[in-house]
């Protein structure tokens, strides 16, 4: 304490900062957590399914708490392991696994080729990310203490010191996921939930089929509530994959359909969807609404994210909806983080569930059950309620009495895909000529042209989601579709009543008011131009594959087009409107007096005041944002000089 107090307090002694350095670096922090927030939101939204998100956002302990679920957690563990490990990392994983959990460093770096080195430089962090190891020293806590107690041992002794602790490090499993680990290699069954035997399906299907016939309407009804007829499956007979595919297609069309504002559309999104829609900012109300109740009546339209959401690929959009689905659910202050580890089990489970086979609902937890419920609003999931016979209790096998409603739900293999894009061991571990080729956009467009170039030479009812569109010079659209959803999102962009219609073609022309009026939109040039370039006919895309200079891109819509759309995009730039109010000076000195008011830095920091003004004509154009404070000042400046005049006189 003695020698505490004397000695000299120049840090108590420092000067306070300024209030300017104080506003400048907590401006410099604003500008770096947005900096950061950008980058957080910019590699969310370059996220393909549920493992890269929880590569990119998810944390330490809460991948362990996944891992740490009696039930679901083998099946994250085997996801993680079978599609984001590569294959060194997955022979540490196993090995280890074999050994009791954990292994000398100095035994793992004999395993591998590359020795330490790699094992230091590639495999080590790979799973620290993943929390599956911990890297520790035996030895760790008498290093510590002894460090403590005597720190000037000579150089030769901390030199064996490091050594020997070298020799004692281990390379162990975390406990939750060798847990998870081990029950996800000695289960036997490949799904996470129980599935419904067909015999015992079909059973309750025929009672619900008698139960119809009887005048139970309950899943007529809620058949009315859902999508059409023609693309619902038969709520008492049996589903198909057929029926799912074309169930989650109308009613994801549904989706787009209502976000491009089809008009005579044969099913429409439920509220909670449009609400979502809303939330999620992808539609607005309509900012030219000059009804009284602008709020309320207002008609919904598309946004700038909403049109590049919808010129996405199928999964794509899918995905975007599951990752603004956790943004919404992570907001919840109170069970935003349980309802986020909820909602990232189920949609691992559900890639691991097969398609076309029965689920009970019972099986899922309470928040899965919710859950399902908003998944099936966008087709993802296929819901339907089964009559079930119940024998009484002591009947002996006898006939039953009552019948009991069970929900069972039917994933989609769009629902299976949500995991993400499947990436093996051995890709990961390459990186040499095989990438190049898949990362290629040649190469990725000769894969779409050969699907779509089969679609359209067997044109069936079903290939209506196939796209190929061509764009002349003199600015007119031919696209090959057969679906109202693909006219209608070329509607945004394009003139409707130039619109000529052959049973496989549709032809538009883009004109300047149609091409501005998507602006006015909020949809902007560079979306226009990749939605024609994606879609762009599979002629086009060989075309520039063999015309064009290896590793140079080149654009297979006509030069003058691109060119004339971002002219037409850079009209808007080019003046920029002010709202202000007019004011004519009256009196003398009026004009001088309300300038230096209206220009001086202290009274309006932020500046953008004065506008315009002619010191000769004594008019002046000020913001109308700052009309009630500057008027108020010319009043009192006013009354200030009629006082004087009267006092003069």
């Amino acid at each position: 304490l003695a020698a505490i107090q004397h000695q000299p307090s120049d840090t108590m002694a420092s000067p306070a900062p300024s209030p300017a350095k104080k506003a400048a670096k907590q401006q410099q922090h604003q500008r770096s957590s947005k900096l950061k927030a950008a980058d957080r939101a910019a590699s969310l939204a370059a996220t393909r399914g549920v493992l890269d998100y929880l590569q990119l956002r998810v944390d330490h302990a809460t991948l362990r708490s996944l891992y740490a679920d009696e039930h679901r957690g083998p099946f994250v563990c085997r996801a993680i392991v079978g599609q984001q490990l590569s294959l060194p990392a997955q022979q540490v994983l196993m090995r280890l696994q074999c050994s009791g959990g954990s292994f000398p460093l100095a035994g793992v770096a004999v395993w591998f080729h590359g020795g330490a080195a790699l094992l230091q430089r590639v495999i080590l962090p790979e799973l620290r990310h993943w929390a599956m190891i911990v890297h520790h020293d035996d030895a760790k806590n008498n290093q510590d203490d002894a460090m403590e107690i005597d720190t000037n041992n000579n150089n030769t002794e901390n030199a064996n010191n490091n050594n020997n602790n070298k020799k004692n490090q281990e390379v162990t499993m975390t406990d939750e996921f060798r847990a998870g680990f081990t029950a996800s290699l000695c289960r036997l069954h490949a799904s996470p939930w129980p599935s419904i035997p067909p015999a015992q399906l079909r059973e309750w299907e025929r009672t619900t089929a008698t139960a119809a016939l009887h005048g139970n309407t309950t899943t007529n009804n809620k058949r009315k509530k859902g999508a059409s007829s023609s693309s619902t499956p038969d709520p008492t007979g049996p589903v198909t994959p057929e029926d799912l595919e074309r169930y989650t297609q109308t009613v994801w069309d549904s989706v787009l359909h209502f976000l491009v504002g089809t008009e005579h559309a044969t099913m429409e999104p439920p509220p909670a969807v449009v609400h979502f829609l809303l939330q999620t900012n992808l539609m607005q109300t309509d900012p030219e609404y000059t009804g009284h109740n602008a709020q309320q009546e207002a008609p919904l339209v598309i946004t700038e994210k909403g049109y590049d959401f919808l010129i996405r690929d199928n999964q794509q959009q899918v995905w975007h909806f599951c990752l603004q689905y956790l943004q919404v659910v992570a907001a919840n202050k109170e069970k935003g983080e349980r309802m986020v580890k909820e909602a990232l089990l189920l949609l691992i489970c559900l890639s691991f569930s097969r398609l076309g086979e029965a689920y009970p609902a019972s099986a899922l937890t309470k928040s899965g059950r919710r859950m399902l419920k908003d998944l099936a609003h966008f087709g993802l999931l296929y819901v339907r309620e089964l009559t079930i016979p119940v024998v009484p209790d002591g009947g002996g096998g006898g006939e039953p009495t009552t019948t009991t409603t069970k929900t069972v739900f039917y994933p989609t293999r769009v629902a299976l895909s949500l995991i993400g894009p499947s990436t093996d061991g051995a890709s990961k571990t390459t990186g040499g000529k095989n990438d190049a080729i898949i990362a290629s956009p040649t190469a990725q467009w000769s894969l779409s042209s050969k699907a779509l170039e089969q679609a359209l030479a067997h044109p069936t009812s079903h290939d209506s989601s196939h796209l190929a569109i061509i764009v002349q010079t003199n600015f007119q659209v031919c696209a090959y579709t057969t679906s109202e959803l693909h006219v209608s999102m070329l509607a945004l962009f394009c003139d409707v009543s130039t619109i000529r219609r052959l049973p496989n073609v549709v032809f538009l022309m883009m004109t300047r008011n149609s091409v501005k009026s998507a602006f006015h939109l909020g949809i902007q040039a560079r979306q226009m131009l990749r939605f024609l370039e994606k879609h762009a006919h599979p002629k086009l895309r060989v075309g520039q594959a063999n015309g064009s200079l290896p590793g140079s891109t080149v654009s297979p819509l006509p030069s003058n087009v691109v060119d004339q759309i971002w002219l037409w995009d850079r009209e808007r730039g080019r003046v920029n409107a002010t709202l202000v109010f007019q004011h004519q000076c009256l009196m003398e000195g009026e004009f001088e007096a309300i300038y230096a008011f209206t220009t001086n830095v202290d009274k309006f920091p932020q500046g953008n005041v004065h506008v315009w003004s002619s010191k000769r004509k004594k008019l002046l154009f000020l913001n109308y944002g700052h009309a009630e404070r500057i008027q108020n000042y010319i009043r009192q400046w006013r009354a200030r000089q009629a006082a004087r005049q009267r006092g003069g006189v």
